[in-house]
């Protein structure tokens, strides 16, 4: 699902300039500017069932993996943490999956240093060739 969606996204982009959508082979910030909210909201569908069935994979048992689980909160919740971690400009590299990942340890009450050297960290692995 999720490759539709870059593919829709980005579909009249040059080949050239694909590359820039994506770090490590996965959808990031550039792609998450250009979605609207429906197609944010059913990136994150994607996201979660991709992790139910992994995780399925993996261990054999239906569940919901604790550090892709924000509690409580909405999708459209989700989004705007989302697109508030992409406010900073030197995130833009970072996957989708990861900024996620930043929203879920935010949300779930983790110190603010704390999730300062893990956005370093994130932006850190984006940059490496």
């Amino acid at each position: 699902m999720a490759i539709l969606i870059l593919w829709v996204a980005v579909r009249f982009v040059a080949d050239d300039d694909m590359a820039k959508y994506l770090t490590r082979g996965r959808s990031n910030g550039r792609v998450w500017a250009i979605f609207d909210l429906n197609a944010k909201l059913t990136y994150l569908d994607g996201l979660h069932d991709g992790a139910v069935e992994a995780a399925l994979l993996v261990s054999g048992k239906n569940y919901f993996p604790a550090e892709m689980n924000a509690g409580d909160f909405s999708n459209k919740e989700i989004v705007k943490q989302i697109d508030a971690f992409y406010t900073d400009g030197s995130n833009v590299r970072v996957p989708i999956v990861w900024a996620f990942q930043y929203m879920v340890k935010k949300t779930n009450g983790t110190k603010s240093t704390d999730l300062e050297d893990y956005a370093a960290t994130l932006r850190k692995l984006s940059n490496e060739k």
